[in-house]
């Protein structure tokens, strides 16, 4: 694991983050995984499941048959996804080992004018605990495939059907397994997005509604989740390729001298927040 992981996001959102500190304590976002920007996200471990569990079901293996290729579909199987009804599905604080990618500033930089904000990973992952926890992303199906068929009898032996053809789970089955599956729903991504080696902060809320606050972008409301973290935990913020340096350096400086903050532009120190440049040569023409 990187020393560092990197979160993107724009000078503006950066600002917000640094007004509202408390203390020693800021907020990060961490957004509804179903408003994340991978349409395939939070269905690619139900399609790989459904294939494996069709598959048990029609091998020699399987005693108790139960003609999944005509009775599973993706739209049953949908509850597996929030097994646990007293938790919201789960909220993402992307992170990534990648401190300076062009795709990255691009994508999430704010088309290379924004900032990523590097965070001990040691601190980050100290933050776990039964509802939250770091986990880095997974993009290699054959890895998931050979994990979900080590627990495959458990998962067909717990399916059941009524005489109304519903879909359900056997209660008393051993939870651990969906709990299991659960944390790869949440941490599993096309393969496309492996450039980006994503860790994920992955925060499992309680059915608290006012607890939620909504980002409107190009009309859609995205619902997210505030977390508070020690403002320590910051190390480093490398400035995007497109951001005029010499300015952005120094308002930036201001910016966190005024929350009691000690920059520095001489590279990583204990107790100072690094400031630098990315090194991408790409400017906009």
């Amino acid at each position: 694991m990187a020393d560092l992981l990197y979160h993107y996001t724009s000078m503006n959102t950066l600002h917000e983050m640094l007004k509202e500190v408390t203390g020693d304590k800021l907020t990060l976002r961490a957004t509804g995984i179903k408003y994340l920007n991978d349409s395939k996200e939070y269905n690619l471990a139900l399609e790989i499941l459904r294939d494996l569990l069709i598959e048990f079901d029609e091998s020699d293996k399987c005693l108790n048959k139960k003609n999944l290729r005509n009775r599973l579909t993706i739209e049953r199987m949908s509850f597996l996804k929030e097994f646990n009804a007293d938790l919201m599905p789960p909220f993402i604080i992307s992170l990534s080992e990648e401190e300076d990618s062009l795709p990255m500033w691009n994508t999430y930089g704010d088309n290379s004018l924004g900032v990523s904000i590097g965070f001990k990973n040691k601190n980050i992952k100290e933050l776990t605990n039964d509802n939250s926890f770091l986990k880095k992303c997974e993009y290699d199906y054959e890895s998931v495939k050979e994990k979900l068929n080590d627990k495959i009898f458990s998962f067909h032996s717990s399916l059941f059907f009524d005489d109304k053809k519903f879909l359900g789970v056997v209660r008393d089955l051993d939870s651990e397994v969906y709990t299991f599956f659960e944390n790869i729903v949440s941490s599993l991504k096309d393969n496309s997005f492996k450039y980006e080696n994503e860790w994920r902060f992955i925060v499992k809320q309680e059915y608290d509604f006012k607890l939620l606050k909504f980002n409107v972008i190009n009309g859609l409301p995205k619902p997210y989740i505030e977390f508070p973290l020690d403002i320590s935990y910051i190390k480093e913020i490398v400035i995007g390729p497109c951001a005029n340096f010499d300015l952005v350096k120094g308002s930036l400086f201001m910016m966190l001298k005024k929350v009691g903050l000690t920059p520095t532009f001489e590279g990583i120190e204990e107790g100072k927040i690094n400031i630098k440049a990315s090194n991408c040569p790409f400017r906009t023409i």
